[in-house]
């Protein structure tokens, strides 16, 4: 068995609506019910609409704009599945009434290529038309994938090399190089971005998630090698971080008062490549063309995206077996995809960081492909290749281009076992 039950999963739904309601509270939840209600009674109202509106084509996509990693992946993903022609030609159109969004300057780069809806009023009818398969688009098997495999892999596999739908606007550039120079950042120098997640980052989601946080501190000899090599570093987050201990060249800007969501944006798009892990805010370098290298990996199923990033795992320890499992042992069963801390726990599983070494010899290889310096041996081929083997469609990476970290592979060979 590769795969939870949906029995199961509809129970650890269940258990995480339950512990999200504690945290956001009984006033929160009977808002959102009445408003499910409503949107329920409109479709009913506006069916004949919603049958003519489906006729001609229009799609309205259901884009989890709340979330950054789901808006720019998601917009992404529908616009180069398109473009590859898996896709046919529709009306799409998103709703994302004003102050939704996550990062409004995110969704007002893909504005220039989807209608989104701002108005609330007629949002609300956009949404209730656009339900139970009429006059919307299944988007959820992007990103989400909850059971299986994410197709954001294999369409970044075939898009390769192609240009990026998006590109930072020259003047937005100028824009965020000036705010660069504010900060302390020379004229002319290159930069990477560095984040870990950490808890303050959705309290409410907290309890189901706590598996995929991270010590930023175990990153500063990583980020004392950029150093070593000319570039600066940038420090991405919210204010809820813990702060960075002051080093050279290091600029701590998830705490910066000049913090925004353009110059989120703009530092992904223009980092020379990001540090990340499972958050994902590093889906918006993705989509602006920049590479990643990303640690901390969980569920072990869920690699870097693109072509041209790198990524490593989190090590899965058995309480059981008194030691780490191996990825044939994770892929053969449903480990290699839980997506929610308690199914660790029911488990007996544990998820563990990877370590300043591990974290410094990714970021060393990143550095070295850019530089042309890295040189893939036949040892380094047939290791990833063993990896690759053990992949099936109902793995969430299926049908990955990005690859593990290479010194990561050789460094842990039991993860592979024998040959």
């Amino acid at each position: 068995m590769t795969r939870v039950s949906r029995l199961a999963q509809a129970g650890l739904m269940l258990d995480y609506y339950v512990r999200k309601i504690r945290v956001v509270g009984l006033g929160w939840t009977v808002r959102w019910l009445v408003r499910r209600f409503l949107l329920e009674v409109l479709w009913v109202a506006l069916l004949p609409l919603t049958v003519v509106g489906h006729l001609l084509g229009y799609r309205r996509v259901p884009i989890n704009v709340r979330r950054i990693g789901h808006l720019a992946c998601e917009f992404d993903a529908l616009l180069k599945e398109q473009g590859l022609g898996r896709l046919p030609v529709r009306k799409w159109f998103v709703v994302a009434p004003e102050g939704l969004a996550t990062n409004p300057c995110l969704l007002d780069y893909w504005r220039r290529l989807v209608p989104v809806v701002r108005r609330r009023g007629l949002g609300l009818l956009l949404e209730a038309m656009g339900r139970h398969g009429l006059m919307v688009q299944d988007n959820d098997r992007h990103m989400l994938a909850l059971t299986g495999r994410a197709d954001y892999y294999s369409i970044l596999a075939e898009w390769a090399d192609r240009p990026p739908l998006l590109k930072l606007e020259d003047s937005h550039r100028t824009e965020g190089w000036n705010v660069l120079r504010l900060m302390g950042m020379p004229e002319g120098a290159w930069f990477v971005c560095v984040h870990a997640r950490e808890a303050g980052f959705s309290v409410q989601d907290e309890t189901a998630h706590a598996h995929r946080n991270s010590d930023i501190n175990l990153l500063v000899p990583a980020m004392r090698e950029i150093r070593r090599r000319g570039g600066w570093i940038v420090r991405m987050g919210d204010p809820s971080m813990r702060p960075l201990p002051s080093m050279d060249g290091v600029i701590d800007y998830a705490l910066h008062p000049l913090r925004s969501d353009r110059m989120d944006v703009f530092l992904c798009a223009e980092a020379r490549f990001f540090v990340g892990n499972t958050s994902g805010l590093f889906v918006v370098a993705t989509v602006f063309g920049r590479p990643s290298a990303l640690a901390n990996m969980v569920p072990t199923s869920h690699l870097a995206f693109a072509p041209g990033d790198i990524s490593i795992p989190k090590l899965i320890w058995s309480k059981s077996q008194q030691r780490y499992l191996t990825f044939a042992e994770l892929f053969a069963g449903p480990a290699a995809n839980f997506r929610l801390a308690k199914l660790f726990t029911q488990a007996g599983l544990r998820a563990d960081e990877n370590s300043a070494e591990d974290l410094l010899e990714l970021v060393v290889e990143m550095l070295d492909r850019q530089a042309g310096l890295f040189v893939e041996s036949d040892a380094d081929r047939s290791r990833q290749q063993q990896f690759r083997a053990l992949l099936n469609p109902h793995h969430y990476c299926h049908g990955t281009a990005s690859s593990l970290g290479s010194r990561f592979l050789e460094r842990h060979p039991e993860l592979l076992g024998p040959e």
